[in-house]
């Protein structure tokens, strides 16, 4: 068998360091929009997931409430050779207005 030369043997993996996040918002209402971003010393790739896309949406890591509800994000990150996984709870409400007459 010819080894490949571009590919790397495991030896040669760097470590995936921390990575942060920012944090959510306080209160997230319907029709509200956020975005989640990150930090690492490591160069890395985050893809972001909801649990149910008709509570929220995400593109990239921007997030749109849709509707009420409890959803889980997911924010995996990778260097290529290590993940690592984390998951935010958010929940979704209607604003609610006060009306003085």
């Amino acid at each position: 068998e010819i080894p490949d030369k571009n590919k790397k043997s495991s030896s040669e993996a760097p470590k995936l360091k921390e990575v942060k996040y920012t944090s959510l918002p306080e209160n997230i209402f319907v029709g509200d929009t956020f975005e989640i971003s990150h930090q690492s010393e490591s160069e890395v790739t985050v893809t972001y997931a909801t649990s149910n896309d008709e509570i929220l949406s995400v593109v990239g890591n921007e997030f749109t409430a849709l509707a009420e509800g409890e959803v889980t994000i997911t924010a995996t990150a990778t260097n290529g050779y290590e993940e690592d996984v984390q998951v935010f709870t958010a929940f979704i409400t209607f604003p609610f207005f006060v009306l003085i007459l």
